[in-house]
């Protein structure tokens, strides 16, 4: 993060195992995204992928994240300027370059 402090992939704060009640569980905590005095009336986890990403029939209720499918089918779109949009494919090269310098890509 130092060296890309403009990075858009999620900071892992900690990655745990716990142990509950004989079963394993494999934790990864990240920082919260939404850390916001704003009201958020919408939220939507948004992966570049259609495969079995939408809420179906609980889509639009309050307090639940949609997924990708959900986004499109209701219209959505997101709308930046010409520069935002220069400066968001620069940041997206360089974080899949780090992912592939990492051999996650």
């Amino acid at each position: 993060i130092r060296n890309n402090p403009d990075t858009l992939l999620m900071r892992i704060l900690g990655q745990f195992d716990l142990l509950h009640c004989g079963k394993k569980y494999h934790l990864v905590v990240l920082a919260n995204v939404f850390n916001t005095s704003l009201p958020i009336h919408e939220r939507f986890d948004l992966k570049g992928s259609t495969f079995g990403r939408t809420l179906g029939p609980k889509r639009g209720i309050p307090g639940l994240v949609h997924r990708d499918v959900d986004f499109t089918e209701t219209g959505r779109q997101i709308r930046v300027s010409p520069e935002l949009a220069e400066r968001l494919t620069r940041q997206i090269c360089a974080d899949a370059a780090f992912l592939e310098k990492q051999n996650v890509l």
